[in-house]
Parts: C-alpha cells; structure tokens; sequence
C-alpha cells in the first residue's frame, strides 16, 4: 500500500520549505511488503550517521553517511535499517518553488529530479561538514523562499562538483582543481585558475593532465572560456585548440560539461553576466 503526502500538512502559512531531522531505529519485526509512502511536493535528504536501506519499487538502495538523494512528486519509497539506525536530514517544498528557480537559474540544465541518474550520489563523509553549513541558516529556524533556494542550489552544487571529482582519474588535487573550475567565477579566469587551484607549476600541470584527462589544461578551460567572453563559433575556437575534426570537439566537450558548447554560452552567459 502507498499513503499519499500532501504538501499543504507540512507547509502551513508562508513557510517555503518543511525541515526535519529524523532518526530510523529497527522494528526488529518483520515486514511483507514496504509501507511506500510519495507526495504531491519535492524532498531531498541526506544521511548523517548510521546507516540504512531506502526502498523504491525499483529496488534497495544502501543509505550511509554522505548518501544524497532527491525524491521526486510521486516517487514512491520507504525506509529501513539494518538492525541499527540512520538519521537524516529532510527537506520538503513545493513543486513549483523549484520550477520557477530552475526555469531561472538553470533552464538549460537536466532537471536531478527527472533524471534518475542524477537522483542519488554517494559522497564521501568528509562533504557533512559542508552539508552542515549549508543547513545552519533553515535548522535556525528561516522558512523563506531565499533560504530555501539558497540550501537546494548549494546542494545541488556539491553534488555537481562531487560527480566532476569521480570522473578525473588521478591525483587528488588534480580532480579537486578541475571540479572547482565549474565555477563561473573561477572558469572566466581560465587556465591561470587552474594553475593557482592546484598549486602546482604549469609545466607539471600541464604533464598531468595530459596523463590523467589524456589533454592539456589549455584543452581543459580555453574552449569554455571562449565560449563564454568570446562570439567566435564553435568550429573556430575548435580549430583554435588544435583540433581538426569538429565531431571530435562536440564529443570531448560533451564529455567534461555534459552539455553542448551552444548550450553552455548561453548558461554560463546568464550566471556570468547578468542581464546581458
């Protein structure tokens, strides 16, 4: 049996957002069939300690600390421990709170609620303590519609630069460089960014990233750069890097912002320069 949650029992008033911090301790009874329960309003959660098992009618997913997970309008699920308990933090708010932020801020972007590859991460322990600051100004008590989206995009950023991490093979100072230069802010700077966030030479910077990214850091940031402050098509700043073949720039493009270089002018046009 599914129990349906309404959004209007847990957002009385003016309230933009419903926070809660719970803790699962085992029955120790046995259960048939999961009691699923979904809702008619958005949910993201994380796991602060213990550990847990989320279940969906597609399967069990282990929930442990660092286990980041968007929950969808009509997503149905339901929790269970291991023997032990689990504790998480909860966020619920309306659907159209995160529509109207998306269509905003990110209207190029897939949505993580749609995209079942993108609903779940397993970060590393160590991203509570952001986690932990990212949370401090709703747990104190702010319900509005600016701390609400305030916590949902530094979420959804910390996801982002924890999946840009996992796919640089290598050093770690490597993968932390190239995850932070996802910042609009650091990506206008281009290679000298990536130089000052790694700390290394360029000359090693450089040995690097062609051993580990199979390209050079220039190969890495000049392309995006260019599409950002520059009007020069694609194929021109394709030819610029040293590439012949445009297919081929699509795909490596394609690989690190998992966008298309058009799609990816206009996104960072909107967050780079703001009313331009």
């Amino acid at each position: 049996m599914t129990t349906r949650l309404h959004v209007a029992d847990f957002l009385p008033g003016e309230a933009s957002c419903h926070f809660a911090r719970t803790t699962f301790r085992s029955s120790g009874r046995s259960q048939a069939a999961p009691d699923y329960h979904c809702h008619d309003f958005l949910e993201l959660f994380w796991v602060e300690d213990g550990s847990g098992v989320e279940v969906t009618p597609q399967g069990r997913h282990a929930l442990r600390p660092g286990t980041i997970t968007l929950v969808a309008m009509d997503d149905a699920h339901s929790f269970a421990t291991d023997g032990s308990r689990c504790r998480i933090v909860n966020l619920a708010f309306r659907t159209a709170l995160w529509q109207e932020l998306r269509a905003r801020l990110l209207p190029l972007a897939p949505d993580p609620f749609a995209v079942p590859g993108l609903k779940r991460l397993e970060a590393p322990a160590s991203c509570l303590v952001d986690l932990a600051l990212f949370v401090e100004e709703v747990e104190g008590g702010a319900r509005s519609r600016a701390a609400t989206e305030r916590l949902l995009l530094n979420v959804l950023w910390l996801m982002e630069r924890e999946r840009a991490r996992s796919r640089v093979k290598g050093p770690a100072w490597l993968s932390e460089a190239v995850a932070a230069l996802t910042e609009p802010a650091l990506l206008s700077q281009g290679t000298h960014a990536l130089v000052q966030l790694s700390g290394r030479s360029a000359e090693h910077l450089a040995r690097e990233a062609r051993r580990w990214l199979g390209k050079t850091p220039t190969e890495v940031s000049y392309a995006a750069r260019r599409l950002v402050v520059s009007e020069d098509s694609p194929l021109a700043i394709c030819l610029d890097c040293g590439l012949a073949n445009l297919g081929h720039f699509y795909r490596l493009f394609q690989a690190r912002m998992h966008t298309t270089p058009q799609r990816w002018r206009k996104q960072q046009r909107r967050i780079v320069q703001p009313g331009a």
